[in-house]
Formats: C-alpha cells, structure tokens, sequence
C-alpha cells in the first residue's frame, strides 16, 4: 500500500516500487503487514495503563489516548525538561532554520519539516553522509537534548513536527515491499538511473536500509523519555509515534538475521532489546526479546561457532578497527545492560566475550591512554579476578597493575587481526611500537590502524613515529589517507617496489584460522614477523618486514624484498609534526625543545635520504593528519635505494627521554645470510646476529663485559 503524498510522488514510487518488485521477482519479497492498531498492541497488565483499559472499554478513545500520555508522563524516566545556563544549542538552531551539518558539510533543506523529501540526496550531498544524519534520525539528538536543557518549546514543536513528516512521507509499508538488504544506496541508484536520479526524484531505499532502521529505532524512546512533558506532545502525536514505532521494531526484529556478519548485525539485536527494555508496555515484549537475544548471542560468540559469530579468539572483532571494535564493545555492553534491566541474568557466554574483547582493547592502549583515562574518572569493567584490566582502563585508578606488557600476551599466542604492540612498561612514559600484518580492516581506521607491517612508535609521552591516523572519506588528503585503498598506498610506513605500493590485492578481510606469523615476547626481547605480496600485475615481490624490541628502550626493523632481477626500493617514516629532522647521512635525529627525540638509524649508509614536509606535488608526502580535516606538515623520511633483489636493511629506531643524549651509533657487518648489527649506546653495546628465518641472537655488553646472550 503506498499512502497518498502528492500525485507526483505517488507515481514516482509505483514506478519505482513496481521495478523493485520485478527485479526482486525471485529474492522472496516481504509480504506488506496491516499497519497496527495501537490498542491491541498494549500489554493491558502492566501497571499504569488501567485508566487507558478502562476508557476504551467506555468507548471514549479521546479519553484514551490522554490517559495514555498522562501514564507517559508518570513513568520514572521520563522527566521534565532540566533548563541549565549556556547550553549550547546551536546545532539544534541550524536544523530548525533548515541547516544540517553532515560530515563537515553544512546542507540546506526546506526549514518547514513537511517540505522535506525523505526519499531524495540532495545533490552534492555523499549518500553515506545523508544516510549517518538524516536516514539514522541524528536529529533526535540535537532536538531532544536542545528542549531538555532549555525547557524551549520550540525545540520539542519542531521535533514533532519533523517525525510527523517523517511517518506520513515513509510508511512502513515502502521497507516491506524492498528486499531486505543492509545497504541499499548503490542497488536504488541503479535502478533509477544513477545519482542524479537520488538527487532528483529519490528512492525510498534511502529511508530503508537496515542500519538506518536500526539506529532511527534506537533513539526512539529517547523522545518518549525527554519530550513527554511538551505541549507539543500531544495525546493524537504520542498515539502516532507509538504505533509507528511499533511498525518500526517489528519491522527491525524481521529483518534481524539479514546481515550476516559484523556491527550493523549486533546493533540491530541489541536495538531491539533496548527498545524492549525501555518500552515495557508492549505486548510483543517478550517474544521480541526472544529473538534478539538469541540473534546477539549467536553473533557475540567466537568465530567458528556460527555464521555470525563475529569474534575473534584473541578478542578482535571481524572489523578488525580497534574503533569499530570499541564500538562492538561498547554495543556489548549496552546489550547487557538491556538484558538486565529486563529482570534477566546476563549469560555466561557473553560475560566470556567481553572478558577477551576488552582484554584485546586493554593491551593495545597507548601509553597515552592511560593518564587520559584516568584524568576522565574512567573505570574497569570489574571482572571477576581481571584486576590488571581495570587498572589499564582506569589508567591505574583501580585494580593491579599488569605484570605482562606486549600483545599477545605469551609467546606463541595466534593473532587473527594481527596486531602486536611492544612495551616496554605500564607507565605514560614508556616506549612503545605497533605494528599490524593482519586482514584487511573495516573500512578504515581513525587511529592509526595501518596496511601490513606499517609501524607507530611511542616514547616519553609522544608519538614520535605516528601510524597514519585518519583516513578522510572526503577532501585533499582522502587518497593521502588511503581510505579503503583509495591512495597509492605509500602513505605509511611501509615499503614500496617501484613505485607500487601496498594494495588491497590478495588481502584477507576475515580469518578462519590466526595469522602464522611467529611472536615471542620475553623479558630482554619482543620479535615478530610478517610479510606483503605486492599484486604481480604491478610488480612481483615479496616484502617481509621482522620487527625485534630490544628491551628497554630500542626496536630494529628488518626488512627483506624478495623479487627476480634489479628494483627501485622505498622505505617511509613519518615523524610527528612538532619534530624537526636534522640528518647526518642517513641517521636522522627527530626533536623539539623540551620534547622526546627520536633517532631513526639505517644499518646502510648507501641509502639516499630525502626529508619531505608538506608536500602537495606531484603526491601528498609529508603531512601528519590530526583530524579528517587538519593536516599539520611534518617531516617523512623516505629512504631509497636500487639494487638486485633480495634486498636487505635493518633500521634502528630509538626513542630518547627528553634532556638526554641521541648518542646512538650503528654498523654493519654481512657474512653470507647473516647481517650483524652492532648498537653502541653510552657503555651499552649490543651485538645482534640477524639470520634467515627468524634466526636472532642478541648479545648486550656492559663495560666490556657480557651480560645478556639470548637467541631464538
């Protein structure tokens, strides 16, 4: 059934519903389900709702619908607005004045809420954009939060007004004749004839994917529990949006298992057991309840359990972002918080997941972390006997401190996301690198989650070499933040052939069994390794990168290129912005008054050294991003050299505490397969034998004398 919105529009989407259904003639289309009639979706036994029962059976609905805003307005929750001096409401001023600010962008719409084309993007506007705002109802947010911390009326008018357009522009009954899908921008686009027909004449795609479903549904009852009390809450809109709502979470837990695998499944499941939780007055409660809580627990579950089982065994999630997989976390959580406030025990199983996810997430904190934590009051999760846990995520504010410092925590542990971090101790001055040789990651990362072997190094209460920490979907620096392989992969700090950078070519995205690179993690060394296959249509190679922490203070990367035949060679660093880079030959020293320094220390001094600071031509090189939009110039060391393949070079980097002396010297010496380094520090001298495979031997004078001799 499409409602009447204009003889225009209504001929425009039976054009376009009429070819949904031809193209998804076979894909099982869902059947349209009679709109609901509020009153017998109520569960009458639940308290309150008695003078609401007792008016229907009078027969007087309009005495009805007010007993059933003023049982609203009773609940516990649901309270009045709370006006508070300075609040800022300029967000929810642009909307009302038609302006919307979508990823940076600021767009116009019509002012007046019932002039808005829900179905339309409007030109120049990115679908995801669109979609994040307007199809996920972020103006909930600005507009609820504006009205409870003013007491405005003109805030919670002009939201009612807004959802009023809403529910008479997109019946549910559009979702249910589209196949469900998870994201159907690309799939309405084709259809209607690209983007331009988006911009023109729209697609009610566009309202319907699942995760917009998922989170319009999700703030929701946020409007019951702030708006209530408004005059502009009137007894005919709370019967609206109630049965509307309803609509909307049947429709959600229908279409629940559509999506197999990551995030978007979880907080559809865990949607539906807020809104359960939250609104205890409908009579599908606990049937809903149901099925959600079986869907989460089949995806919160340890990969090769189900096909959506969606968590790895070392606690990364199938996203693999340490972001996303925070956000999964935390989506956890709040499932958990739902299940209690259902008067329901929170299973064994997902008090498991959410041991190894926030152990994962621990683990790999900065150093930096830790104060911020701390400074925001933030406490552990209080696991039972996980006291190491809450001390990381309270930044030391509770719980033991760890005994252990780098991830994984044992020699030999499997990795799936490929992450390792090497520390050397619980304190916000410790050094510290990161490294990742997993699968592709979700998307995109905004901190710092690099391609294969890419490293980020910490020292003294800085990031001295930071992995490419955001990735612009928009903008000059989208193909220098490499956003889902949209640059030339040499961003980072990695190593190119050629002029060929890393790619997503023959990259993993999920894993069925944990990386088979080798860790060990030992009181004198860290060790790890891992290698890249360039795409052979480009440029056939090898890259394997090994990275050794030689404990306390120093870690060497060693680098080896397999290919046939001669090669041009590239190796990138990429300093913090703050730092200036003075170079003697190949040895660069990165400082600042007051600041850490950085020694970056090639074992070859027949490399050719170029210092680039922001540079736009004829490629961005030399730029630190502090945000998706404000990139600071900063100094990239790029290294290159040409040669016969295999290729070798070890770099040291060193991080100095501040006053102290970069007084680090390194040689070389090769004998066949083995390269030896020899690292002078002071009246340190360590010798490290570096051979095939992952031969190592470190040996550490003092004085002259012997005094560590390990080897693996």
């Amino acid at each position: 059934m499409i409602r009447t919105r204009g003889a225009s529009i209504v001929i425009m989407l039976l054009t376009v519903l009429a070819a949904a259904q031809a193209v998804w003639a076979d894909g099982g289309i869902p059947s349209n389900v009679e709109p609901p009639v509020l009153w017998d979706e109520l569960d009458w036994s639940v308290e309150g709702l008695a003078p609401v029962k007792a008016a229907l059976d009078a027969g007087d609905e309009v005495a009805a619908k007010i007993a059933l805003l003023e049982y609203y307005r009773s609940r516990e929750d649901v309270v009045p607005a709370a006006p508070r001096e300075g609040y800022d409401t300029s967000r929810a001023d642009g909307i009302m004045a038609g302006r919307h600010l979508w990823g940076g962008q600021e767009v116009t719409l019509p002012a007046d809420p019932a002039d808005i084309r829900w179905y339309v993007v409007p030109k120049g506007v990115p679908w995801p954009i669109f979609d994040h705002e307007l199809g996920r109802h972020t103006f909930i947010i600005w507009l609820t939060r504006a009205y409870h911390n003013t007491g405005d009326e003109r805030y919670a008018d002009y939201l009612v007004r807004m959802l009023d357009s809403y529910i008479a522009a997109c019946p549910v009954e559009d979702g249910r004749v589209l196949e469900r899908i998870n994201n159907m921008d690309g799939l309405a686009a084709r259809q209607i004839g690209g983007q331009e027909a988006l911009e023109q004449q729209g697609h009610p795609a566009m309202q319907w994917t699942l995760m917009s479903e998922m989170r319009k549904t999700q703030l929701w009852p946020s409007v019951v529990q702030t708006c209530t009390h408004s005059q502009a809450c009137t007894p005919d809109f709370l019967h609206r949006f109630l049965t509307s709502l309803i609509e909307h979470q049947r429709y959600l837990v229908d279409a629940m298992e559509t999506v197999t695998r990551g995030n978007h499944g979880t907080r559809s499941a865990a949607t539906a057991l807020e809104v359960t939780a939250k609104m205890p007055e409908f009579r599908q409660r606990d049937e809903w309840t149901e099925r959600a809580l079986a869907d989460l627990m089949a995806r919160y579950n340890f990969k090769g359990t189900g096909e959506r089982a969606f968590v790895y065994a070392d606690g990364a999630s199938e996203e693999i972002s340490p972001e996303v997989g925070r956000g999964d976390y935390g989506t956890l959580l709040q499932a958990m918080s739902w299940i209690e406030m259902l008067g329901r025990p929170i299973p064994e199983q997902l008090l498991d997941v959410q041991e190894r996810m926030i152990q994962y997430f621990a683990w790999i904190s900065w150093p930096s972390e830790l104060p911020a934590r701390a400074a925001r009051h933030r406490q552990g999760p209080h696991l039972q006997g996980r006291e190491d846990i809450d001390w990381i995520e309270s930044g030391g504010a509770e719980g033991t401190a760890p005994e252990l410092t780098s991830w994984p925590l044992h020699t030999g542990d499997g990795s799936y996301a490929g992450t390792y971090f090497m520390r050397s101790d619980w304190t916000p001055e410790a050094v510290a690198l990161r490294v990742r040789f997993g699968p592709r990651q979700y998307k995109y990362s905004m901190r710092g989650l690099g391609d294969v072997g890419d490293v980020g190094v910490w020292g003294y209460g800085m990031h001295l070499i930071p992995q490419l920490a955001f990735h612009p979907a928009l903008g000059d620096f989208a193909a220098y933040g490499d956003r889902s392989h949209r640059g030339d992969g040499m961003s980072e700090n990695t190593l190119a052939v050629d002029g060929v950078g890393q790619s997503a070519y023959g990259r993993d995205v999920y894993r069925d069994e944990p990386l088979d690179n080798p860790w060990v993690t030992s009181a004198e060394y860290d060790y790890v390794r891992g290698s890249y296959s360039f795409d052979p249509e480009k440029v056939e190679a090898t890259h394997t990168r090994r990275v050794l922490f030689v404990r306390p203070d120093y870690f060497v990367v060693i680098d080896r290129i397999d290919a046939e035949g001669e090669h041009e060679f590239r190796v990138k660093y990429q300093l913090n912005h703050a730092l200036e880079a003075a170079a003697a030959g190949a040895r660069v020293v990165g400082s600042a008054d007051g600041a850490p320094r950085i020694v970056v220390a090639p074992s070859r001094e027949d490399l050719d050294l170029s210092i680039v600071k922001g540079q736009t031509q004829p490629r961005y090189e030399g730029w630190q991003l502090l945000s998706e939009k404000d990139a600071r110039e900063a100094p990239a060391l790029v290294y290159t050299w040409r040669e016969a393949a295999p290729s070798r070079v070890e770099t040291v980097l060193f991080p100095v505490p501040p006053g102290e002396a970069a007084d680090l010297a390194v040689t070389r010496e090769v004998d066949g397969d083995t390269v030896t380094l020899t690292v002078t520090r002071g009246d340190l001298r360590d010798v490290i034998a570096i051979g095939d495979g992952d031969a190592v031997r470190i040996q550490r004078y003092a004085g002259g004398e012997l005094v560590t001799d390990v080897q693996q």
